[in-house]
């Protein structure tokens, strides 16, 4: 191959991609396709990938270092110390202990600072969470306790609008507040706790909590805050042995320039010989799998590709024949075919990184809210250029490698003179394809067996390569069914069977898209789904739970609580009457029950006390113990999951209101939040009525009994000292087809005196004649609020607040819903655009019959209906293959992550096995039906004439 041919077909390329600007734009736009993604990922991940440098300004401001006094005896720590944490030594220097924290003096300031190396200060850091009310309840805001005009804190605040806070009465707040809030600057920010006014002064902002409301104000605001570090300022950095000698003191650090260049040291390998972290960067199977997930994502744009390709060169067979016939090898063919995918691959490189690093640089404003922090400085990663313009540059040779080929073994005087030869599938190509599906088939089943996410994606890409290979000979074969229909379905039929080369890439495309949009879409459903199954309410639909709650105030400066006042036990009583007053009044009511749970109390304030239900001791699980700690090897988890007394399990959102315990209930409650009915009701009633207990797992009960014991719990530290108080033995009950949490028992009020239980009202339940909307629900929590027993109300010691909850279905627009939106609108524009190429194509190549069909009388009509006929063809073909692909591989990734499930402990629910109706429906109703209307729209009717070339 000479160099001069090399330029000659380059040139040639050149010439044809400028003749052909609209093929040509169409080909660039599929090829820079990967390159703007890449150029655009890797752009927004390198400047949200902060330097060394940006994260320790961030945390530190102009500070050189973060200092806190930890304990009071030695300890290591790791140099990159963001977290400020040390472990403590203990005495012989060998392991680590729990250590004694440091008990500051009357100076703490001036204590630490006397410890650090000489010329500079420090300046306090304290943080704390005050409340708000907010939509009638309490919610938490953070704030920080600093004086923003100090120059240390420039890069870790930035005070937006306004100015710094100062007095006793001011505060700033940063946009996330002011927008929750819907305060702005002059505004009065009300806190409820602790109680007082603060004027907004200004707006401040940090730039790695976007998504976090908070405020700062000054020291006079918040006098009691005690500051939890210190900002070490010194024209000095505070280098690793300056730490290490702090440390030998107990005291941590935070530095700046140590964790810009951070030594060779890890606290656990100093003590113990191995290092806190095994991990070495990513494994070979990673590294694997990451080459597969990308070897497919090049084949789809191959399949994208290669019909524009297809077009091009099939117009141009006559050209090619021309070469040939005047001496051209079917080499030097190739090549001028090739070079047409070597010149708008390297201008897909170039416009492809410059859009993608455009792209990231305008669409950086939009993701950092979305990421709750700032990205870094303005650079780019250079080291992605190279690699991109080769992938680029290789994707438009492969995808026109097979027109190419294509081309090269045509007959050369068919094509002159305008006649067509026979297009056959190769069967070792056939073979090849069927295969690779049914290798992938059983890889996919050892990797849903193994676990092994590697084996599921090789899977995947051996079944789609396969796909690919098949689909000429399925082409080939269904282009037969055409002698029984109609006209032009008949001739789109026998065009698809004979322009394989460029239909069945197509056909692939369409599968492709089809396929990874429907086993994405799928999978996420089925997450949504058993995520939905997981925290559904245990309650019937349209149940309103109320959890009445009587704040008791707390002596700050020895933290102990304060009696609450005399007329306590009155104001539960008052506010618990009001509440239903006002649920009656405001929600469609059918019936309100009162839930009361029985506690029992240590004589001894320093134990704990608890009600359980004894399990009978051959029925026991020995491994529940140890599962609650995470403490369970993969061999115990298997044998905890064949043991069938071994139930423990992961239980999703509870209502605040039904916590597990021991609720004191009669018949009538029993069958309001179990939604037991018929017999296994009755019997549980009836027990009730005996005196006796109602539990939720049957294997509780030993001969029609049940044992409930009292428990003192003394926590060592270390391990737990277990004392039996009291027990009884009563007769029993079980519910099993409930969804209210593990733990929870029903007992008859007897039983509940002859425990010594302490009974109170908890929970208010009302059922609901229909199901209330949300503007009711706001309606009734605004009367609560305006009646002084809302969610934001107790603030003082002795009020009482409510809090309020509907068992209502999960509604509503989310991430999941709106990424399954857009992987149906990504299938559909791919899918539409491979049809349009090909459709474009089988016209192109049709134009002789039509005007064959044209001189034996045919209607204009018919050119309209075999171009709606070439799309169907194409549409659906591609996307009944991909939604079967697309639902074996969700289906395997589905049955693999249960399997995996299946051998946990504590138990983990399973996924469902759910269906992507709204993709579905995308590819296999509105592509195909978008794709015939579009042909008909766009064909023009009037049949060509054609001229007999040579």
């Amino acid at each position: 191959m000479s160099l001069s041919g090399i330029r000659l077909a380059l040139r040639i390329a050149r010439r044809d991609a400028q003749r052909t600007k609209g093929r040509s734009v169409l080909i660039l736009c599929l090829l820079a396709f990967p390159v703007v993604a890449i150029a655009l990922g890797a752009t927004l991940l390198d400047r949200f990938q902060l330097t060394p440098e940006e994260t320790t300004e961030r945390a530190l401001g102009a500070a050189q270092a973060a200092v806190a006094w930890q304990a009071d005896s030695p300890l290591l720590q790791e140099p990159d110390n963001s977290y400020m944490n040390g472990y403590v030594l203990s005495p012989d220097g060998k392991s680590f202990v729990q250590g004694t924290p440091h008990v500051a003096g009357a100076d703490p300031m001036g204590e630490l600072l006397a410890q650090m190396p000489p010329g500079g200060r420090l300046v306090g850091l304290a943080e704390g969470t005050s409340r708000v009310a907010v939509d009638n309840k309490l919610q938490d805001l953070p704030y920080a306790v600093m004086d923003l005009n100090d120059k240390v804190f420039e890069g870790a605040y930035e005070l937006l609008d306004g100015k710094a806070p100062q007095g006793a009465d001011e505060i700033a707040i940063n946009p996330e507040a002011a927008s929750w809030l819907k305060l702005g600057i002059g505004d009065t920010l009300e806190l409820r706790e602790p109680a007082m006014k603060l004027k907004v002064v200004g707006i401040v902002e940090n730039p790695s909590e976007l998504r976090e409301a908070f405020a700062v104000g000054s020291a006079k605001a918040f006098p009691g805050a005690v500051p939890s570090r210190y900002l070490f300022d010194s024209p000095n950095p505070l280098t690793w042995e300056q730490i290490q000698g702090l440390n030998k003191k107990g005291i941590v650090a935070y530095s700046k320039s140590v964790s810009i260049d951070p030594p060779d040291y890890d606290p656990f390998e100093a003590v113990y010989g191995q290092s806190s972290d095994g991990s070495s960067g990513p494994d070979a199977a990673t590294i694997g799998m990451l080459g597969m997930i990308g070897g497919m994502v090049v084949l789809e744009l191959v399949l994208l590709a290669g019909p524009a390709f297809a077009i091009s060169a099939k117009r141009r067979s006559r050209e090619y024949a021309l070469l040939a016939a005047n001496g051209a090898t079917p080499a030097q063919v190739r090549r001028t075919v090739l070079a047409s995918g070597v010149v708008l691959g390297a201008v897909a490189a170039v416009v492809g990184v410059l859009l993608g690093c455009l792209l990231a640089t305008v669409a950086i404003p939009f993701i950092e809210p979305y990421l709750g922090y700032r990205a870094g400085g303005v650079r780019f990663l250079i080291a992605f250029t190279g690699p991109l313009a080769l992938l680029a540059v290789l994707t438009g040779l492969l995808s026109a490698l097979v027109p190419a080929f294509t081309v090269a073994r045509q007959n050369v005087i068919a094509a002159l003179t305008g006649r067509r030869g026979v297009t056959r599938s190769r069967k070792r190509w056939l073979i090849l394809g069927v295969s690779l599906v049914v290798i992938g088939a059983l890889v996919g089943v050892a990797g849903a067996v193994t676990s092994e996410l590697t084996l599921l994606v090789a899977a995947a890409a051996a079944a789609q390569f396969g796909f690919v290979l098949c689909t000429p000979a399925f082409l080939g074969g269904i282009s037969k069914i055409g002698r029984f229909l109609s006209l032009a379905p008949r001739i789109a039929l026998r065009d698809a069977g004979r322009n394989r080369a460029s239909t069945a890439p197509a056909i692939s495309a369409v599968m492709a898209v089809v396929a990874g949009a429907i086993a994405v879409s799928a999978f996420a459903v089925a997450e949504r789904q058993r995520n939905d199954d997981i925290n559904a309410s245990p309650l019937p639909e349209g149940t309103v739970v109320m959890s009445l709650y009587q704040y008791q105030d707390y002596d700050q400066s020895t933290n102990a609580l304060i009696p609450l006042p005399p007329d306590a036990p009155q104001r539960m009583t008052a506010a618990q009457a009001k509440a239903i007053e006002l649920l009656r009044a405001g929600l469609p009511v059918a019936d309100v029950i009162e839930v009361s749970y029985g506690e029992c109390k240590s004589a001894d304030t320093s134990k704990g006390c608890m009600v359980e239900v004894v399990t009978p001791p051959a029925r026991t699980c020995p491994y529940d113990a140890q599962a609650s700690m995470g403490m369970l090897s993969k061999e115990d988890q298997a044998e905890a999951v064949k043991n069938p007394y071994c139930k423990q399990g992961n239980d999703g959102w509870i209502m605040a209101s039904f916590r597990p315990g021991t609720i004191v209930a009669d018949g009538k409650l029993l069958a309001a939040v179990t939604g037991a009915t018929g017999p296994e009701l009755a019997a549980a009633q009836k027990v009730l009525d005996e005196g006796g207990i109602v539990v939720l797992d049957e294997d509780l009960l030993d001969g029609g009994k049940a044992t409930v014991q009292t428990v003192s719990v003394e926590w060592t530290g270390v391990e737990e000292k277990r004392t039996t108080v009291d027990s009884v033995t009563a007769p029993g009950a079980a519910l099993t087809g409930t969804k209210l949490p593990r733990g929870t028992q029903f007992v008859a009020p007897s039983l509940a005196q002859r425990l010594k239980l302490d009974v109170k009202v908890d929970l208010i339940v009302a059922s609901m004649k229909s199901v209330p909307d949300v503007a009711a629900e706001k309606k009734f929590n605004a009367d609560l609020a305006a009646a002084g027993i809302g969610s934001a109300s107790a603030m003082k010691n002795g009020e009482v607040s409510v809090n309020v909850e509907f068992a209502r279905p999960r509604s509503g627009i989310d991430e999941t819903t709106i990424m399954t939106w857009i992987l149906a609108g990504i299938a559909g524009v791919v899918a539409l655009g491979a049809t349009a190429m090909a459709t474009g194509l089988a016209a192109a190549e049709g134009r002789r019959d039509l005007a064959t069909l044209g001189a034996v009388g045919a209607s204009p009509g018919v050119r309209r209906r075999l171009a709606l006929s070439q799309s169907g063809v194409i549409s659906l073909l591609g996307a009944i293959l991909g939604t079967l692909a697309g639902l074996g591989a969700s289906l395997a990734i589905v049955v693999t992550l249960n399997i995996g499930y299946g051998k946990m402990y504590p138990r983990m629910a399973p996924y469902p096995l759910t269906m992507p109706w709204l993709v579905l429906g995308v590819a296999l109703v509105a592509i195909p039906l978008i794709a015939i209307l579009g042909a008909g729209l766009f064909t023009r009717s009037r049949l060509p004439v054609e001229r007999r070339a040579g």
